[in-house]
């Protein structure tokens, strides 16, 4: 992906699609629109974009879930869009495959340093990729496809799905930091992005796991971050002389109930998130 992207913008309000298109094609986009959610299949099919603008409060269609099975035939990053100030609704876009959130009415440098990162995403990934074709256990990934198989299980993971999978694998049994897979799947660090990863690993469990509520494959490593093993019996594992936290010996027990510790370590970092995001909106308006 160079610089120049190929955009779908999908939302209903037309003033502000016409200002967007003639905005990004001045900066050498190809911009195609779609006003309405019966329109998104076929714009989506004719126009094969990299990246989908796409306002998720649309009437007529569950337009996240439209664009995730449309993802699963040709990749393309989705900006999620919404004038719903809920944290809650980030969060659910960010598990159902969007790769970012923009709260309305937004700026449109705040668009394009969100449509920047991405680029920067997928960049990134691309001079790192060490195989598109990796074998853990019985998890066989194929990145190039954004594939993962396990016991003859086949699941379409989204392309940050993918990007944090590949990292995984590529470190098998190394503990990967939040601040690692951040820098993976964004293309660059940043510690508010950190809680995201909690919502794609567990879909990411959702796809893989047997049992997603006892995951065998991907492990927690309570304040550190996640390992990928091959499936073997045991809790979480702590690598020896691994930089990125604790240095310890053996296996250490996964904590019951991950999923749900999760959910509780999501909800309170989007609240920090939120008074932190607030505080700042509060600071640039004096």
């Amino acid at each position: 992906m160079g610089d120049s992207l190929n955009i779908l913008v999908v939302d209903s309000d037309r003033d502000m699609v016409e200002m967007l298109t003639g905005w990004l094609r001045a900066r050498g986009n190809t911009v195609n629109c779609s006003f309405t959610a019966d329109r998104i299949r076929s714009s989506w099919e004719t126009h094969e974009p990299d990246l989908v603008i796409l306002d998720v409060s649309m009437a007529g269609a569950d337009t996240l879930a439209m664009c995730r099975e449309l993802s699963t035939q040709r990749d393309a990053l989705i900006l999620a869009v919404s004038t719903e100030h809920d944290p809650q609704l980030e969060v659910q876009c960010l598990e159902s495959g969007a790769d970012a959130f923009l709260l309305k009415p937004f700026m449109p440098r705040q668009l394009l340093a969100h449509i920047h990162a991405l680029g920067r995403r997928v960049r990134s990934t691309l001079q790192r990729q060490p195989s598109s074709i990796m074998n853990v256990g019985p998890i066989h990934f194929d990145a190039s496809r954004n594939e993962v198989t396990v016991d003859s299980r086949m699941s379409r993971l989204t392309p940050t799905e993918s990007r944090i999978l590949q990292l995984l694998a590529a470190n098998t049994g190394d503990v990967c930091t939040l601040n690692q897979i951040v820098t993976h799947a964004w293309g660059y660090g940043d510690d508010g992005d950190t809680y995201l990863i909690k919502a794609h690993i567990r879909h990411l469990r959702e796809k893989i796991e047997r049992e997603p509520s006892k995951p065998q494959f991907i492990r927690t490593v309570p304040g550190v971050g996640y390992s990928l093993s091959t499936g073997g019996a045991g809790g979480t594992t702590a690598p020896q002389g691994d930089d990125s936290g604790p240095r310890g010996g053996g296996e250490r027990k996964a904590p019951q109930g991950e999923d749900a510790d999760d959910d509780a370590d999501v909800n309170s970092d989007v609240s920090r998130f939120t008074e932190g995001s607030n505080n700042q909106r509060m600071r640039e308006s004096r």
